[in-house]
């Protein structure tokens, strides 16, 4: 197997030693720097793309420690392994102390030293990554990031951005599609407890006894096949955030246990004698009336209040139409990353449709519309003619399933059926307009549409 090559900065005031340990690693096929003191250590540090520095605990009258501080000073995730012939605990504490990654005695033999060596490294890259990991989601779940300028989302981002330093739970309401998740996590990042786990679980997806197995776990022998011991996802979440989202799915009996983890903060394996302690914030999301659920004996209310300390609720794509713009233009760019294509905006005619369009899928449907329209655009800009909506995908307007011959006439009928409904949903109904768009007669429109039994009502 090959050993990795790493570029190795070595500082000892002593020249004999300082040689024999860089021969000793040239050897192995690394790259070696010396330096007898700290000032040249550190501009060999900022000139040279280091990978490990191996510093004398005492370098003359001056000391590795200080050593080990300016190096963190300057490179964070630059691991530093401190270097003494004295070996003393009170030595090694005190260099981890000010920031070094281990400690190791001159005396040490050439394959501990060089496992020492990659294993520092190895932390070092793994915390360089979560770092960067890190950055990215703060970026992904700044509050900067959730687009809408609209009143009503202005009022969601306040109420978020008060929310999320505090521990209280949180039911966040809206329909399918508004974006709840991203909300969700938007808190934890800027929560007390966003280096914490962030477990989510939907509920909605999960039978009633799977569910409680998950949120629960069990111990060995709770039921039949339960050969070990499973932890729960309560437990996994221990100090950070669960997030239940479509929690209005959630059975009576798992609702009860649920109340018992928020009232006592204390849950019961499967299986289990003994309640284990757990510490988390509890966020929920549903696209159900809670209220009417609890009114129809379906959801308790005890559960309800508990879970609801803060609500937040997400407004509806078409009640804040004035985002849809930002939005759009946003997905365009987010698209144009992840396809590599260079599209420069939406056209006016295509934007007006967009915002006259009522969005019964919210974000998610405007996401996807615009995914699709990219794929389909052939210019610089995004069309009419490239949108596609949702609710007029799959509305019966090819006369049959997959394999189906139909007639010449038949599917003459369904195109000109399916045009119709595509250009009156842009137009938001309005024919003149959905004349002027496709090039035809008003009163050829007019014959179509009765032809098809569709009224302009039925699009405005």
């Amino acid at each position: 197997m090959a050993v990795e090559s790493y570029t190795i900065l070595v500082v000892d005031d002593e020249p004999a030693f300082a040689e024999l340990l860089a021969l000793r690693l040239r050897a192995r096929g690394h790259t070696v720097h010396q330096a007898g003191r700290i000032a040249a250590a550190v501009q060999l540090v900022e000139r040279e793309a280091v990978d490990v520095v191996l510093a004398d605990l005492r370098l003359g009258r001056e000391s590795g420690l200080d050593l080990v501080r300016e190096v963190h000073g300057l490179r964070p995730h630059l691991p530093v392994l401190v270097l003494t012939a004295h070996g003393t605990i009170e030595g090694a504490v005190e260099a981890m102390r000010c920031g070094a990654a281990g400690f190791v005695t001159k005396e040490a033999e050439d394959e501990a030293l060089l496992a020492e060596i990659a294993r520092v490294v190895k932390e070092a890259e793994l915390r360089q990554r979560v770092s960067r990991l890190e950055g990215l989601v703060g970026e992904r779940f700044a509050f900067e990031n959730i687009v809408g300028t609209s009143p009503a989302m202005r009022r969601v981002l306040e109420q978020v951005q008060r929310v999320a330093a505090t521990h209280s739970t949180v039911l966040i309401t809206g329909e399918s599609g508004t974006g709840k998740e991203l909300i969700v996590r938007a808190l934890h990042a800027h929560s007390p407890r966003a280096d914490r786990p962030f477990v989510a679980v939907n509920c909605g997806a999960l039978p009633e006894t799977l569910l409680e197995n998950e949120l629960f776990g069990h111990v060995r022998g709770a039921f039949t096949g339960a050969a070990d011991h499973k932890v729960g996802l309560l437990s996994v979440a221990n100090g950070g955030t669960l997030f239940l989202d479509e929690v209005g799915e959630i059975s009576l009996p798992t609702q009860v246990k649920l109340l018992r983890v928020l009232q006592e903060r204390e849950f019961t394996p499967l299986g289990a004698t003994e309640p284990l302690k757990v510490d988390i914030r509890l966020v929920s999301a549903t696209n159900r009336d809670l209220k009417a659920e609890v009114r129809a004996g379906r959801f308790r209310s005890d559960l309800f209040y508990r879970l609801g300390v803060i609500p937040i609720h997400l407004p509806p794509l078409r009640e804040r139409r004035e985002d849809i713009p930002l939005l759009a233009n946003h997905f365009v760019r987010l698209f144009n990353r992840l396809m590599e294509r260079e599209i420069q905006g939406i056209e006016p005619e295509a934007m007006r449709a967009l915002v006259r369009y009522n969005w019964p899928g919210n974000v998610r449907e405007l996401e996807n519309v615009i995914e699709r329209a990219m794929v389909m655009a052939e210019g610089e800009v995004v069309r009419v003619g490239d949108l596609l909506f949702d609710a007029e995908m799959g509305e019966g307007t090819s006369g049959g399933g997959p394999g189906t011959i139909l007639s010449y006439k038949e599917a003459k009928a369904a195109f000109e059926r399916e045009f119709l409904r595509n250009l009156l949903t842009v137009t938001g109904g309005n024919v003149s307009e959905a004349a002027r768009l496709s090039g035809r007669l008003r009163s050829d429109l007019y014959t179509m549409m009765k032809r098809h039994g569709i009224s302009r009502a039925q699009f405005v």
